[in-house]
């Protein structure tokens, strides 16, 4: 079967810059990463399934909380060895109640 993915996740963290005087400077940022991908999928039976990730497009916005660290933004789309991976997935079903 073929299925796809949509992950959003928020990002923050700190990072060493180096300033103008060539000294080291310390600032923080927060954004979201945002990715989606399409997956090969194989039905496993009671639920189970292996899932194949084969590709990615993701975008991340980063903004700087500091002056030091520069909004931005980066786009990553295509087929490399970051975007491949295996995985093994349980589906769970629930009923309602008549």
């Amino acid at each position: 079967m073929l299925i796809g993915q949509v992950d959003a996740h928020y990002i923050w963290g700190d990072q060493h810059v180096v300033n103008a005087s060539g000294g080291m400077v310390d600032g923080s940022y927060n954004g979201f990463l945002f990715r989606v991908y399409p997956l090969v999928g194989i039905d496993l039976g009671k639920g189970w399934a292996l899932k194949a990730k084969v590709a990615e497009l993701s975008y991340k916005k980063k903004h700087g909380k500091d002056a030091v660290i520069p909004d931005d933004h980066e786009v990553i789309t295509g087929i490399n060895g970051s975007t491949v991976g295996l995985g093994l997935s349980k589906i769970y079903f629930f009923k309602a109640r008549k």
